[in-house]
């Protein structure tokens, strides 16, 4: 058995450094190679590099050529076209493309291009996947498409039946049905920019599969390309085209793309509870030392406690804050508070920020002193008690918008919600359910995404984790399929997010999910994993029970619905008996789960019992698990 790698984020996803294809001072890592001249004979200056752009005119066709062969790789390319038109492409569509995986003889197709995988460039359908091969099985995609072709193409729909070509095209998804080849064209559903803007175009090469994105928008993908290394080449095709930026990244390996993970999971009032206020950071630290110097790697924390928080934000609102005036009587006195409430709570917050600490900074510093990953946990609809008039645990967000939510505390729900709880979840906790807020309004959505990004520009953390699963209902009845696609955008508006604020830093914020025991319940309820992880939304995903482990879950089923890269944990619930642990871990790690997240492992101190903790070195190794 390989031994457990006990890793941060660093040295567990960090690919080799960007490089610079082109460095916008001149061709170094290109050569040109011009139809009818060939490699690196130029004398019309098709190619020329000027204001750091590489201006390529489109009067002759060719190509610019990397020297290198990639494979595994993150590209984006930042394009405007230019005024001019040429030869048989004036008037037309201005046109180009960026090839890859280019492979064999320069010119081998038409006497311009090497053979290849084109992602197109061309007004009105950039964002289409060419096989520019030679009708063999050499060269090939397979796409998932719509039932309905345009003309002779198949068009992307991310939820279509798979459809393998070996020559043609596959339309991205909104290449409009009327689509003329005319300059200056502009289909209804255009994400590309006006002419003269600029375009950001992201591909991402993971192995057989290729995600194209559009100035954040994902337009296309393709599973089981053939080839999947090769040369990187960008066309002159008879139109003016300017890049300014052409930059890739390698993706982490595939043995590090898996790197094994065991997860501890802590909800954010366990650590607060206890201890007579007021607290200090050396009170906290023990709540993650206790997962420290085990065979956990990864430490994730809930910033929730119910709907508010645990740290003073803008976007989100602090717990003990925007009480009704009730409430707000019973926190004047917080010096003698019961243990194990949501009072004593927040006296001990208070208390942190009070004397200048960040309570959810000083947890994820924490973790990062004892050498764990460090994730915020965002519980993405807590319903807590929503059955209650006034609470110390809802947001004035949620209180002031009623017409935002589901439904209402008890209203009915449909069996498979039930079946997601299990038989042995509460009627009333089921009967929170309903009280949670609506996804497919734009303000909740917007909300949700502000709070997301206030955790990652605040804190030092490794990843994000968004939790579905607790509590899980995010539209209303009948209305989840229909929904899907708002859901998997706002996955998508998140991780550009990540993207954006890692790159401030300078270091990448992993972007998880945790989601449903089987596959099929996520879509039922209005999510689809399975897309976002086929497009890259998401690093790895977590399969999860509902607070219960009666059935295992299915790991081999995941594993042949998501691509081959995509590392998948399993969560095990709370337990009563340490050999259910075992039993447990056993299974999952010979299942082909490549890690574990223990949920909720802490909770038998509220009945005045200590967690089993010795199991945190063990669980983490399926070598060292005996029962």
């Amino acid at each position: 058995m390989l031994s457990l790698l006990l890793i941060a984020c660093a040295t567990l996803s960090a690919p080799d450094a960007t490089v610079q294809l082109f460095n916008g001072q001149d061709l170094t890592n290109l050569y040109t190679f011009v139809k009818e001249r060939g490699k690196n004979v130029d004398p019309n200056a098709v190619f020329t590099v000027h204001d750091g752009m590489l201006h390529i005119s489109g009067e002759e066709y060719g190509c610019v050529t990397t020297n290198d062969e990639f494979e595994n790789y993150r590209l984006v390319v930042e394009f405007k076209w230019g005024e001019k038109t040429w030869t048989n492409r004036i008037g037309k569509a201005r046109d180009s493309g960026v090839l890859i995986h280019s492979t064999g003889d320069d010119g081998a197709f038409g006497g311009v291009w090497m053979r290849s995988i084109e992602c197109q460039m061309i007004e009105g359908g950039t964002g289409d996947i060419l096989v520019v091969g030679d009708k063999s099985e050499a060269f090939a995609v397979t796409c998932p498409v719509a039932k309905e072709k345009q003309g002779e193409s198949y068009v992307y729909q991310p939820d279509g039946q798979l459809a393998t070509i070996h020559d043609g095209r596959i339309n991205w998804f909104g290449r409009d049905p009327e689509w003329k080849d005319e300059q200056g064209y502009r289909g209804r559903q255009d994400v590309e920019k006006p002419l003269g803007e600029w375009n950001v175009y992201e591909i991402v090469a993971d192995g057989p599969s290729i995600v194209v994105t559009l100035n954040g928008v994902v337009v296309n993908r393709a599973f089981n390309s053939t080839p999947h290394r090769g040369k990187i080449q960008i066309q002159s095709e008879g139109a003016e085209l300017f890049v300014r930026r052409m930059d890739l990244t390698p993706l982490p390996k595939p043995a590090e793309q898996h790197a094994r993970r065991f997860i501890y999971n802590s909800d954010a009032s366990n650590m607060f509870i206890e201890k007579q206020p007021p607290m200090r950071p050396e009170d906290v630290h023990p709540y993650v030392d206790e997962a420290a110097g085990t065979l956990v790697t990864s430490f994730f924390i809930s910033p929730n406690y119910g709907m508010p928080v645990i740290y003073p934000g803008k976007a989100a609102e602090l717990i003990g804050t925007n009480l009704s005036p009730a409430l707000a009587d019973t926190l004047k006195d917080l010096s003698n508070t019961p243990p194990m409430s949501t009072e004593r709570a927040i006296a001990n917050l208070r208390a942190l920020i009070d004397a200048g600490h960040d309570p959810l900074a000083v947890i994820i510093d924490r973790a990062k002193e004892r050498g764990l990953e460090a994730f915020v946990s965002f519980r993405l609809n807590e319903v807590h008690s929503v059955e209650e008039s006034d609470s110390l645990i809802f947001t004035k967000f949620w209180k002031d918008h009623p017409e935002w939510r589901i439904g209402k505390a008890g209203d009915p729900l449909p069996d498979i919600y039930l079946q997601i709880l299990g038989p042995n979840t509460s009627p009333i906790v089921a009967g929170w359910l309903p009280g949670g807020l609506d996804f497919a309004v734009p303000e909740v959505r917007a909300q949700r995404l502000a709070e997301l990004r206030e955790c990652c520009e605040r804190y030092n953390l490794d990843g994000l984790d968004l939790d579905f699963q607790r509590f899980p209902m995010y539209f209303k009845p009948g209305k989840e399929t229909e929904n899907v696609a708002t859901m998997t955008a706002w996955v998508r508006d998140v991780r550009a997010m990540t993207r954006e604020v890692g790159e401030k830093r300078g270091r990448p914020i992993l972007l998880s999910a945790r989601i449903m025991a089987r596959p099929e319940q996520n879509l039922a309820i209005g999510l689809d994993p399975i897309t976002w992880a086929r497009e890259g939304q998401v690093d790895f995903l977590i399969a999860s029970h509902y607070l219960r482990n009666d059935y295992p879950l299915p790991v081999a089923e995941y594993r042949r619905l998501l691509p081959g890269t995509m590392p998948l944990y399993a969560s095990i619930e709370v337990a009563k008996e340490e050999d259910t642990y075992r039993r447990i871990a056993r299974r999952l790690w010979d299942g082909g789960a490549d890690g574990i997240m223990l949920f909720n492992f802490f909770t038998s101190r509220e009945g005045g019992k200590e967690p089993p903790f010795a199991l945190l070195k063990e669980l983490g190794d399926p070598a060292k698990i005996v029962y």
